[in-house]
């Protein structure tokens, strides 16, 4: 178990961007709670909520075993989010997590194990489960033309180096969807990247959420290849995507 050290920044500044998603969100923080790594910050970006997000982060940061900031802005979308969670973080490393999803124990650990130990790594992803159906899914090595044929990674399952997402300006906040995707593109022209294999993401499906997101899912693609030049195609769901191995 890693213990940080009361004068140095942290290692990891975890990101959670929210909106109306209370119940969630404590499941998330909990999630945080159990890691084994506990050099690390948290700063939930709430992106405009209306329910009291606000008093569960209070009650949280007086109970957590960990550093919690609380950052409140108008509605301006995702992208908007994770860049103010992004300019307010002091650690090596961003990790991400969405609010409706959970770590496992081990996640901190062994991602910045991994990218301590090969310093030309830009990025890191892991496997994850896709919840409630307890599937994992694999997306094997990374290539970036394939990943520019179609987003197979969970995007929030990954780390990066802060002082090289600010090389490449952040987030896209013209884009409205797909802008982790783009992010982790860019991302990938600037050095290596490497998974873990290792179901370390819980990312929970919610009912009716695949076939409700279709459209959106092709606007994205059009969007993302349109920025990057990548070539046409017909996005199915996003897991499928993946060309994993299910277990």
């Amino acid at each position: 178990m890693h213990v940080p050290s009361m004068c140095d920044s942290p290692a990891v500044s975890v990101i959670i961007p929210t909106y109306n998603r209370r119940p969630l969100l404590e499941r998330a923080l909990r999630s945080l709670a159990r890691q084994t790594f506990l050099d690390f910050e948290t700063i939930v970006c709430d992106d405009g909520s209306s329910d009291d997000t606000s008093r569960l982060i209070e009650q949280w940061t007086r109970q957590a075993p960990f550093s919690l900031r609380y950052a409140y802005q108008a509605r301006g979308g995702p992208a908007r989010a994770r860049n103010r969670g992004i300019a307010l973080a002091f650690g090596e490393f961003v990790a991400l997590l969405d609010s409706d999803d959970t770590y496992h124990p081990d996640k901190l650990s062994l991602q910045v194990e991994m990218m301590r130990q090969s310093p030309h790594l830009v990025f890191c992803y892991t496997d994850y489960r896709l919840m409630p159906y307890n599937r994992v899914v694999r997306p094997g090595e990374f290539d970036r033309a394939r990943y520019l044929a179609g987003n197979y990674l969970c995007c929030a399952s990954v780390i990066m180096r802060r002082t090289v997402i600010a090389q490449i300006g952040g987030y896209d906040e013209s884009l409205p969807v797909a802008e982790d995707w783009d992010l982790l593109l860019r991302l990938s022209c600037l050095g290596a990247v490497r998974g873990i294999n290792e179901a370390l993401y819980d990312y929970y499906s919610h009912d009716g959420q695949i076939s409700r997101g279709l459209p959106l899912m092709h606007r994205y693609t059009e969007l993302v290849h349109k920025k990057h030049g990548g070539r046409s195609h017909n996005p199915i769901s996003y897991i499928a995507r993946a060309t994993p191995t299910l277990a």
